[in-house]
């Protein structure tokens, strides 16, 4: 397989998986799926979670940096 390849089917699972399990609660327990953000909000510090969120979009620009321009 392709680094390229490779690349492609971890972005495929990184979004399928949260996806995956916000429906899944919400089929089972009636939970709406913005629940999930108030879970993150009351377990996880928000700078914590900016932070996260910034990383990832960094790691993202650079990796179609990298590959793409």
């Amino acid at each position: 397989m392709s680094d390229l390849a490779a690349l492609a089917v971890v972005k495929v699972y990184a979004f399928l998986f949260p996806v995956y399990y916000i429906w899944h609660r919400w089929k089972e327990h009636g939970e709406s799926p913005l629940a999930v953000v108030d879970w993150i909000d009351d377990h996880i510090p928000r700078p914590v979670t900016y932070g996260s969120l910034a990383t990832f979009g960094v790691a993202m620009v650079a990796v179609w940096w990298v590959h793409y321009a």
